[in-house]
């Protein structure tokens, strides 16, 4: 009788343990699985892949950086429709990239881009590459101060250092 309720609890501490084992190698895949998004150069696309985020918060993302930029991920709260608990749920998903200047000779002249061209630009949106074809139908873009002038932000002006010329 002993030996049976030995063997018993032994099977049942052995069920246990195979289990405890799975579940840590389930977590250990998820949380390593876990795709980390820029704010500063993600898409919609990127966003909504973010539990909790939809095409709405995504857009509001994308057109809050087009207008402000991010300069740390806390800054996600400023966004119309994410607080402080949709924030902790995101937290872990995003990050905030440190500005890149690109200093090779494929720079873009946004007095000849496209607009297509002028959106690949980190915090350039689809209306501000609008403003800047349209700008320039009347003027020539001299300088940064010009495209401060068009509407953008200095946060987002010392991102495209190296990146542009006129």
């Amino acid at each position: 009788m002993k030996l049976k309720m030995l063997f018993s609890l032994l099977f049942i501490i052995v069920v246990f343990a195979i289990g405890f084992t799975i579940k840590e190698k389930n977590n250990l895949v998820f949380e390593s699985s876990i795709v980390k998004v820029d704010l500063i150069n993600c898409t919609v696309y990127d966003l909504v892949n973010i539990p909790g985020i939809g095409e709405a918060k995504a857009k509001n993302i994308i057109d809050y950086r087009n207008k402000y930029n991010f300069t740390k991920k806390e800054d996600v709260m400023k966004v119309s429709g994410i607080g402080k608990a949709t924030y902790n749920k995101i937290k872990n998903y995003i990050y905030v990239s440190e500005k890149i200047i690109k200093l090779n000779d494929e720079k873009i002249n946004v007095n000849k881009a496209t607009i297509s061209e002028l959106e690949s630009l980190p915090g350039i949106g689809k209306t501000t590459a609008e403003k800047i074809v349209n700008y320039r139908l009347y003027k020539k873009i001299e300088d940064f101060e010009d495209l401060y002038n068009i509407g953008l932000k200095r946060t987002i002006l010392s991102n495209l250092e190296g990146m542009i010329d006129f």
